[in-house]
Formats: C-alpha cells, sequence, structure tokens
C-alpha cells in the first residue's frame, strides 16, 4: 500500500540533486487577495510518498486543484516513479494559477486505490491598508502570501550525552 508522508503547499521547493535534501520556502497556510480574480504566480505542491516492497515502483497519481469544491483545472496525471526506492517525492509547481473567488483552495494528489495527499489553502480578501492588527504595511509592499495571525511555539531542546 502507497501511503503519503508528507504534504503542503510553498512559494517554492528546492531540490538538491546531490545531497536529495530539499528546502522549502513560504509555506501557504492561507492568502489574502487585494481583490478577485486573483492570479497566484506561483505555487508549489510537495508530497512524499512511500512504497511497500510489493508495490510497483511505477504510479500514475492524478492531480486536482479546486476552489470551494469546484475544479480550477483539469484533471492531470502525474508520473511518480520511485525506481528502486521505497521513497519519492512529487514537487509540482502552479504558475498563473487564477482564483476567481475567496474560500478554499484544495490541491489534491491521489494514486487510485492507495493514498490521497490534500492540502487546503483558506484564500480571502486583503483587509485595506492600515486595518490589519499590528504593524501597518503600505498596500504597495504587501506580499500576496501573508498568513493571517497565528500561534506559534518556538523551543529548544537540549540532550546531553
Amino acid at each position: 500500500m502507497i501511503r503519503c508522508k508528507l504534504c503542503f503547499a510553498a512559494e517554492g521547493v528546492m531540490n538538491d540533486a546531490e545531497t536529495r535534501q530539499f528546502s522549502v520556502f513560504g509555506v501557504i497556510e492561507d492568502l489574502q487577495a487585494p481583490n478577485f480574480p486573483a492570479t497566484l504566480p506561483r505555487l508549489t505542491l510537495l508530497t512524499m510518498w512511500e512504497r511497500s516492497i510489493s508495490d510497483a515502483p511505477k504510479w500514475g497519481a492524478e492531480l486536482s486543484v479546486s476552489l470551494n469544491g469546484q475544479e480550477l483545472i483539469a484533471r492531470q496525471i502525474v508520473s511518480l516513479d520511485f525506481a528502486h526506492l521505497l521513497r519519492t517525492r512529487a514537487t509540482i509547481r502552479l504558475e498563473g494559477l487564477q482564483v476567481t473567488e475567496p474560500g478554499r483552495l484544495t490541491l489534491r494528489l491521489a494514486i487510485p486505490g492507495h493514498d490521497t495527499a490534500e492540502w487546503g489553502i483558506t484564500v480571502g480578501l486583503a483587509p485595506p491598508a492600515g486595518a490589519a492588527v499590528g504593524v501597518a504595511v503600505p498596500a504597495a509592499v504587501k506580499p500576496m502570501y501573508e498568513s493571517l495571525p497565528v500561534s506559534m511555539t518556538f523551543g529548544t531542546t537540549k540532550f546531553d550525552s
């Protein structure tokens, strides 16, 4: 059985061919647009999959993008090739995706008969400049991918040997 081990959307994902490590910047949980329709200049979906040794190494996964339950793009097949490995990643870049109204943007990658990776983004209308809580940022420099205020926890754990 193939299982999704990781799924999220970000402004960008970089894969290092030499070390096979990836770096992520700008994870997108929600976004605010100054008006609608809004065009997202770049959006990357990253998924990581794990298969059992008995599963075939090549699969076709179905990509769908919807807004409030309505498909924005035609479903597309994305090839996943584990080769001789038990894990693989799929990095899918969507450029120029148009969002027509506020709501729930859902990115989904499904392997029929197995698992589904899904990431949801809440899309809203940006408040007028100066109306946001905290430090006001002029509308001209406000990023498209501005996250709403969220609670954050940071910590450090020291392990003594």
